[in-house]
């Protein structure tokens, strides 16, 4: 299956909010943490799960076309199942429960 890699790094979200404290609805299900978020002005919500260790955030390429979302650039990835490659888009939006993230990041 091919994976679209968005470069929301969900940790820069308490560094984008100044110190200030946000109320998130969430569910935990299996010791995970599920949120809901809009990605660029899309109104129809998807569920993410919150990795507070994740650097990145993936999305499936079905939802990637769904939103419009096209590469800025590919890039390989190994790993014990092989190598695989991986489109890259850059500068997107999140909106989580009323609040709006940006991201704008080079190569």
């Amino acid at each position: 299956m091919k994976f679209l890699m968005t470069l929301f790094s969900i940790n820069s979200l308490f560094f984008s909010l100044n110190a200030q404290v946000a109320e998130i609805p969430f569910e935990l299900k299996v010791n995970l943490i599920f949120i809901n978020v809009n990605i660029n002005d899309d109104e129809n919500t998807k569920t993410f799960v919150f990795d507070t260790g994740a650097t990145s955030d993936l999305i499936d390429s079905t939802t990637a076309k769904e939103l419009g979302l096209k590469a800025d650039y590919k890039q390989k990835a190994a790993g014990v199942g092989g190598i695989t490659t991986y489109e890259i888009i850059l500068s997107q939006k999140l909106r989580i429960h009323s609040r709006i993230f940006r991201w704008s990041c080079n190569q």
